[in-house]
Formats: structure tokens, sequence, C-alpha cells
């Protein structure tokens, strides 16, 4: 499975909702909170952690509960049949969802 770009993983978060603020040297990546704002020195990980607290909600808010849930039962699977990582294929396939506008 091929690694995202650098270019493609900072789509990936904008999409979820992060930016980049340019006055902040500290900590330039926000994401909005229940009060204010998350922050953070950059771009988050690409993890399970950070895929389903930041990810999975905003595709369950795109395509609805049936599709997110085939969409993770397939990410699973497929990186289980390929011996793969299942952060990697559950990236692709949001990323699929991502790509098509959903």
């Amino acid at each position: 499975m091929d690694k995202p770009t650098k270019e493609q993983i900072k789509k990936f978060w904008e999409w979820c909702g992060f930016f980049k603020v340019d006055y902040a040297d500290t900590m330039p990546w926000r994401f909005p909170a229940s009060k204010g704002y998350e922050c953070y020195f950059g771009i988050p990980d690409i993890d399970l952690n950070n895929l389903f607290k930041y990810a999975v909600p905003k595709v369950l808010e795109k395509v609805g509960k049936y599709e997110t849930v085939v969409l993770v039962n397939n990410a699973v699977c497929n990186a289980v049949e390929a011996s793969g990582k299942i952060d990697e294929f559950l990236f692709w396939a949001i990323w699929e969802v991502i790509k098509n506008g959903s």
C-alpha cells in the first residue's frame, strides 16, 4: 500500500476540520473543540486514535451511519486480508470519500 503524500495528509486533516494559523509559531494547527480549540505543533499522525477521533465522525456526518460502518468494516477486513496496517487502509478508505466529494 502506498504512503500518502504530505499534500494528501494536509488535505485529509483540513477536510476533517483542522486549520493552520500563521500567527501562532508554537502551535499553528488548530481543531475546533467544544471550548475553543485543540492546538497542535503539527498535523496529527495518521493512527487509529486520530482517525476515529477526527476523521470517522466527519465521514459519519457526510455519508451516514450505515455507510460509515461499511467503510470501517471493509477497511479492517482488507487490512487483515493483506496483512497490512488498519490505519493505512482506513486512511485510504476515507480518502475515497474525500476524493468523491461526499
